[in-house]
């Protein structure tokens, strides 16, 4: 019975300290899984920053480029502007050209003149006609 006993005692004591030495293996477990968890929380924020970082960099060099061809725009809009304006000036001179309005009035002046030939040839001949 003392032999039961103490082999009972030593049972309890032995699975007492494989119980406590399987909690401070669980506890270190433990503590390894947390270590590594906040490891990778440590990466996953860096990563995070990396590629908020990236993305932003992006942005800013995306909203420069719009800006550049707003810019571009801008100034391809006044030059065609100032070309169309250049075309409506030019046809107007075109219409209201001192040089066309000379030659039409020395044009009209040379038709009125030989009209007037026409009249000076033509009147002697239809004043022959009369008289016969």
């Amino acid at each position: 019975f003392f032999f039961f006993k103490f082999g009972l005692m030593e049972a309890v004591v032995s699975t007492q300290s494989t119980g406590e030495e399987l909690a401070k293996k669980l506890s270190e477990g433990q503590q390894m899984s947390k270590k590594e968890i906040d490891e990778r929380d440590i990466k996953l924020r860096l990563l995070k920053e990396q590629i908020t970082s990236a993305l932003d960099e992006k942005s800013i060099a995306r909203q420069e480029q719009l800006k550049e061809l707003s810019r571009e725009l801008e100034h391809t809009t006044q030059e065609n502007r100032l070309l169309h304006k250049r075309i409506q000036d030019m046809s107007f001179k075109i219409q209201h050209c001192d040089s066309c309005v000379k030659l039409k009035t020395q044009l009209k002046t040379i038709q009125d003149g030989k009209r007037m030939v026409d009249i000076n040839i033509l009147k002697p001949i239809k004043e022959k006609g009369k008289m016969k």
